[in-house]
């Protein structure tokens, strides 16, 4: 028997042979995220379209294995993560003062929102899963509850800076699992340093552009060559572009793209969760 001082933990291993770990048998991040119940069932259903993939024989055992195990981890340390960020960065809780005070020294963070902005983000927003954020909650909603935890607003790399150039030297191409209607087939993705980049429709068309472009390209430009490779209409080009932003905004966090600010040239603006950029015929932001 094993028992932890403190409410998260994470297994060790979560798969072996003919038993698997699910629910919170295998981690438990937060009480306040309210994640149990969710990671839970999706680590349910994975574990049964393994099982099932198993059986059939068509997929490496040790790749199936692996794979669910890695998933398992990244989901449960993702959300622990992410409840260190909360509480640190939250000056609502000052009857949790010395707890958040504890918790910061124990992850080494500074309690300032900056600090801890930049730890959450050193941390990832991109995972295997292809979901943008952490802790179950997209990047723009972690953004816009700073007026809750510091009253800061934490810009977005894409409202500071206006030239992007593409990232990806030294990562290697693998394959990663994807479950859905009760298989689990294999699709690429980038690694490198324990980050992952699958090759999603939105990240495919944002490499492609970045790679046929010259080396630096300016943001408006890219956004502009997007939408024409993807034989969008203006409209549908802004629909698009509000899924985009996310993904690259990720991208420059998690260190695919690099940005920088080029002063003679105009910055988009950001305008409310989840609602993207807007900009007008002239590629200036309306």
């Amino acid at each position: 028997m094993q028992t932890t001082r403190d409410w998260s933990f994470v297994a060790d291993k979560h798969v072996g042979e003919n038993w698997f770990l699910v629910g919170e048998c295998s981690g438990f991040a937060d009480p306040i995220l309210s994640a149990g119940v969710t990671m839970a069932h999706i680590g349910a259903r994975q574990a049964a379209y393994t099982i099932m993939e198993l059986d059939r024989g068509e997929w490496d055992a040790a790749w199936l294995r692996n794979q669910f195990e890695s998933r398992q981890k990244q989901r449960i340390e993702t959300h622990i993560r992410f409840g260190d960020y909360w509480y640190t960065a939250n000056q609502q809780l000052k009857d949790l003062k010395e707890f958040t005070s504890q918790l910061a020294r124990d992850s080494g963070l500074d309690l300032s929102p900056k600090k801890a902005w930049d730890w959450l983000a050193s941390g990832g927003f991109i995972n295997e899963d292809l979901n943008i954020g952490a802790g179950g909650f997209s990047l723009d909603a972690i953004r816009d509850s700073g007026d809750f935890l510091a009253k800061v607003a934490f810009e977005s790399p894409l409202e500071t800076n206006n030239v992007v150039t593409l990232n990806i030297q030294g990562a290697e191409q693998r394959e990663f699992a994807i479950y859905a209607n009760g298989r689990v087939t294999k699709a690429p993705c980038y690694y490198r340093g324990g980050r992952v980049l699958p090759l999603s429709r939105e990240v495919e068309l944002l490499i492609a552009v970045l790679q046929n472009e010259s080396k630096v390209v300016k943001v408006f430009d890219a956004l502009n060559a997007l939408a024409q490779a993807a034989n969008l209409s203006s409209e549908a080009a802004g629909t698009m572009t509000r899924s985009v932003h996310v993904t690259l905004e990720a991208m420059i966090h998690d260190g695919w793209v690099k940005a920088r600010l080029d002063p003679r040239e105009p910055v988009l603006k950001l305008v409310g969760r989840g609602s993207g950029f807007h900009w007008n015929r002239d590629n200036r932001p309306s």
